[in-house]
């Protein structure tokens, strides 16, 4: 799961032709606007256990080319919901979750201190949580998506500007 954003900048061709150094600061730039939205997803993303958070990382891809990315494997599914919730809209068809599934989820019940009724015991709730959602599926809790913003692109294109207004100084071009 990653997020594409697309910045104009105003003559950035043509002082990328004039210069190395234009290049060498419009990619820092781009570099921290991917810090920016790597910031703004972390903070938006649900912590469970923090495997996700954790996992939600800036990586350049080449100059002028970066991207940020959840490399956790249950990224996707947070962003975009599963099953009856999800992007396709089907049930999963199946019962229930694997073992490790209700593992996991009997795990989060500790975490959050939850306290099953009297007579009923906490491995019978994590079933029951995890056949619920293997029925119903999960609902989509964005947290890439809501950091692609228009003010997060415009602050990018504002730091790519003054990288080439830089670059173009110190180049002595301008």
């Amino acid at each position: 799961m990653s997020v594409t954003i697309h910045v104009e900048v105003k003559n950035l061709q043509e002082a990328l032709a004039k210069s190395e150094l234009v290049l060498k600061y419009v990619d820092g730039a781009l570099a921290a606007g991917a810090l920016l939205i790597q910031r703004e997803a972390v903070r938006a993303a649900p912590k469970a256990d923090g495997t996700l958070h954790r996992n939600i990382q800036t990586g350049r891809l080449q100059q002028l080319l970066h991207q940020v990315v959840s490399r956790a494997a249950h990224g996707a599914y947070v962003e975009q919901g599963t099953g009856l919730q999800g992007p396709f809209r089907r049930a999963s068809g199946k019962k229930n979750l694997s073992r490790d599934g209700q593992a996991r989820v009997a795990l989060w019940i500790a975490r959050k201190g939850i306290q099953p009724r009297p007579g009923v015991s906490a491995e019978r709730v994590a079933w029951l949580i995890s056949r619920s959602i293997a029925r119903r599926g999960t609902a989509a809790q964005p947290y890439l998506g809501p950091a692609n913003t228009e003010q997060n692109v415009s602050r990018i294109a504002d730091l790519a500007q003054k990288a080439v207004q830089r670059g173009i100084t110190e180049a002595g071009l301008g």
